[in-house]
């Protein structure tokens, strides 16, 4: 590769030195993929996943010790091709080399925030809660917008881990915040996320007026897909998706207060947003959403497709509910070697999750879940059940998280659930 480069930039330093050191040697071809890039349209070795030489520079830049430009560098990869779901562990990784390392303490806050961002999306939420406070810290003074979406994501953290209450305290300074900068776009997806706490906690009252204040901020925008050839701007995509999230969470509250015709009608509006703008994470769930009130009414056939849709997606920390849900469906003709089989996948799935933070408490709850189906199906696995649901208490017993967990132990055992002997 050095050979390629020396009919194009000079071999001498900044010194006029002929016999470059080994950090000049690592700058120089850092700068030539800098150069095929902008002078000659050059994009070199694309490798599987569809990162271009981008990275590669992004290393040399770090071996030569240019690590400020390595994270200018690497914060535009970011937004063009690692901020997708399947990438946030090499997201996570490339920031890691960054740590310590940054003299920039705008780069330093960026970098940090992106590798909170994706701690949390691989499930290692105590770290992330560690670098976003770290950046919370170097924001003082800069945007405020920058704060909130920080503050946001401490909550988003603290909820994983179970932690409701430091979620509404960080969600609700955040929401006063984006409020007096008439933020609307920042203030509606905070009403959801208090919203969804709330529920948690079990006070549909408090969720319910959470999200028809949301609900009241998206109606005052258009929610119509541009039209072909038309850029969608910034604010009107997620404006969009937030939109698709409050149905999905409206359809999740219907189901806690087992209105299940409701939850299907507004699931099927969450599952169609989600696809129109393309997102995963919102289709996953909705389908999952639409497989448990199917599963409720009885119509087996149908859930079944839910969830089988669900599982296609292949998001890694929503497997083990799609799998449970698909052992429950088994459970009912009876095929109980079908059914033990995804309780087994649920199984590992949760545990996949727990060694990477073992504050999960969903996947403790999915792990128990995931027990009970094989006790149902003739394994001795109640002890191991009943060990994972306390688990899961300890780090979080909100009565709306308890009564969800019910409403599916309920389906396992339908001829003989007893809380206290099952629980």
């Amino acid at each position: 590769m050095l050979r390629q480069i020396s009919p194009v930039l000079p071999w001498t330093d900044e010194e006029g030195q002929t016999t470059p050191s080994q950090d000049v040697m690592f700058s120089r071809a850092a700068d030539y993929y800098a150069y095929a890039r902008e002078n000659r349209g050059i994009r070199f070795g694309e490798n599987r996943v569809g990162i271009t030489t981008e990275l590669d520079e992004f290393r040399l830049r770090c071996a030569a010790g240019q690590h400020d430009r390595a994270a200018r560098l690497l914060i535009d990869i970011d937004e063009k091709g690692l901020l997708v779901p399947g990438r946030y562990g090499e997201m996570a990784e490339l920031h890691e080399q960054l740590l310590g390392r940054l003299t920039d303490s705008r780069l330093r806050m960026h970098s940090l925030v992106r590798l909170g961002i994706a701690y949390y999306r691989i499930g290692k939420y105590a770290r992330a809660v560690s670098v976003l406070q770290m950046a919370l810290e170097l924001a003082k003074g800069e945007d405020p917008e920058h704060q909130i979406r920080i503050k946001g994501n401490i909550g988003n953290c603290y909820a994983a881990m179970g932690r409701s209450l430091s979620a509404i305290r960080v969600y609700s300074e955040a929401l006063e915040t984006a409020a007096e900068l008439g933020d609307k776009v920042l203030q509606g997806a905070y009403l959801q996320c208090l919203g969804n706490r709330y529920a948690e906690r079990g006070d549909i009252g408090a969720a319910v007026s959470h999200y028809d204040r949301a609900l009241e901020i998206y109606r005052e925008r258009p929610n119509e897909q541009s039209a072909p050839g038309v850029l969608e701007s910034p604010v009107d995509a997620e404006i969009r998706e937030d939109h698709a999230m409050l149905l999905l969470n409206l359809a999740s509250l219907h189901i806690d207060e087992r209105k299940f015709k409701d939850a299907l009608k507004i699931g099927a509006q969450a599952q169609q947003a989600g696809e129109a703008i393309g997102s995963a994470i919102i289709q996953t769930n909705a389908h999952c959403c639409l497989a448990t009130a199917n599963l409720c009414l009885g119509n087996l056939f149908i859930a079944k497709g839910e969830a089988e849709k669900a599982r296609k997606f292949d998001v890694q920390q929503f497997n083990r509910e799609a799998f449970v849900l698909l052992g429950l469906i088994a459970l009912g003709p009876r095929h109980c070697e079908v059914a033990q089989r995804t309780f087994e996948r649920s199984l590992q799935y949760g545990e996949a999750l727990l060694a990477l933070d073992e504050l999960n408490f969903k996947a403790w709850d999915f792990i128990s879940l995931a027990h009970h189906g094989l006790t149902r199906c003739g394994l001795p696995n109640r002890t191991q059940a009943t060990e994972a649901y306390a688990a899961a208490r300890k780090i979080n017993n909100d009565s709306g998280v308890v009564n969800r967990f019910k409403l599916l132990v309920e389906l396992l055992y339908p001829d003989s659930f007893e809380p206290g002997a099952v629980l």
